[in-house]
């Protein structure tokens, strides 16, 4: 749902595509700094895409009282931030805790939200550091066991404040209820 009025498009130099904002949304974004001038702004789902400097300055928006030099420090709200994950806030905490719990496999909640790099560096850590070291460690008489569980107690707290913490998928969208 937009509100009346919402007719400007950003796109960032990457290519993703934020709107539609109103003109006071796109002042304040613009004087936060939130506008790359590698980006292209459009008035309306079909015109053509202009250069930031120039729709903003048909807006009477100065260089002084916008900062529209790259990089980019933020990127502007999606407008579809209240649109919720299709994963739940439950599945993602026990995806978090029981395969790690039962198997001492951890990142499967990661993976599945979304989050691909912290998922992947958990479920590499668990399968080498705790399965990996725990095993050649029993093969080779034990003396590495104390590095497996090491690591096994520093996934563990890695993933209890992902579950508690994080409320939001790769995306940024927040999970369901």
């Amino acid at each position: 749902m937009t509100s009346e009025g919402a007719d400007w498009w950003y796109r960032t130099p990457g290519g993703d595509l934020y709107g539609p904002y109103d003109t006071a949304q796109l002042r304040r974004f613009a004087t936060e700094g939130r506008i790359d001038v590698m980006g292209s702004i459009r008035q309306g789902e079909n015109a053509d895409w202009l250069e930031p400097r120039e729709v903003l300055a048909r807006l009477g928006i100065t260089a002084e009282s916008a900062d529209v030099s790259p990089p980019v420090v933020r990127s502007p709200p999606r407008m579809d931030a209240t649109a919720s994950s299709s994963l739940s806030r439950v599945t993602y905490i026990l995806t978090g805790l029981l395969p790690f719990l039962l198997v001492s496999v951890a990142g499967v909640h990661n993976l599945m939200a979304g989050r691909i790099g912290a998922g992947v560096t958990q479920l590499v850590s668990s399968l080498v550091g705790v399965w990996g070291i725990g095993c050649v460690s029993v093969l080779s008489g034990g003396a590495a066991i104390c590095l497996s569980a090491l690591i096994w107690i520093g996934l563990l707290v890695w993933v209890i404040i992902d579950v508690t913490t994080v409320r939001t998928d790769g995306s940024g969208r927040p999970f369901r209820a």
